[in-house]
């Protein structure tokens, strides 16, 4: 069974993530683009985001048992193919799990202009995210 409690702090912790996310949606391209701090803060903050994610997807499939994780990507499939999630709710999720990746992997080459299009368009994915688990509790 899934304890409430790791996925309650979790969600709290995940909520501040978007909170601040949205706090840098009204910067403008040109400051977000010259100023690193925007920049550094927004890239840092969405892959912590993904990553509590993850790790609450991970958290269910292990308690639960519903199979194993050897990839990140993983996490969706297993809990899709489980009819916990939708499929383009999948399919999204294995796209920011490619854009965590990116962050994480590809870090000295990465494309301002991504991670701002990511700021702009995919917090809502994140908040969707977020109630999802805390529908669990």
């Amino acid at each position: 069974m899934v304890n409430p409690q790791v996925i309650l702090k979790k969600c709290i912790l995940l909520q501040e993530y978007i909170d601040f996310l949205k706090s840098m949606h009204g910067v403008s391209w040109e400051a977000f683009e010259v100023d690193k701090r925007n920049h550094g803060s927004v890239e840092r903050y969405l892959q912590l985001s993904i990553e509590l994610v993850l790790d609450m997807g991970s958290h269910i499939i292990s308690d639960e048992k519903l199979g194993e994780i050897q990839w990140s990507r993983d996490i969706p499939l297993i809990l899709f193919s489980q009819g916990r999630i939708d499929e383009s709710t999948k399919i999204e999720w294995i796209q920011m799990i490619g854009f965590r990746n990116i962050l994480v992997h590809e870090y000295a080459t990465i494309d301002k202009t991504r991670v701002f299009q990511v700021l702009r368009e995919k917090l809502g994915f994140l908040e969707y995210l977020l109630n999802y688990f805390k529908s669990l509790k």
